[in-house]
């Protein structure tokens, strides 16, 4: 698979971690409105592996490469223990 590319940069996205845990969140509400603007609005939903790539020029990071499935899912049993793995979240669904 080829390396994502910083269009304002015009470089290759590098590895910054390789194996991330990533919470996919869906709305809680009917108007939830993804993002950040309130998080509150949201709720877990499944856990994804992927990678986290970084732009050496500008900073900006992106998630990419995920697993083909969900490591876990809300109504499962292990899913509150597989949250404390979370190392960043998504308010899209």
């Amino acid at each position: 698979m080829p390396k994502p590319v910083c269009v304002q940069c015009q470089t290759f996205y590098h590895p910054k971690k390789i194996g991330i845990v990533v919470l996919e969140q869906m709305p809680a509400a009917t108007a939830a409105e993804p993002g950040t603007i309130d998080p509150t609005a949201w709720k877990p939903y499944k856990i994804w592996m992927a990678d986290l790539f970084q732009c050496r020029s500008c900073g900006m990071e992106l998630i990419t490469g995920f697993a083909p499935h969900p490591a876990s899912e809300n109504y499962e049993p292990e899913f509150a223990e597989a949250l404390k793995f979370v190392t960043h979240t998504v308010n899209d669904c």
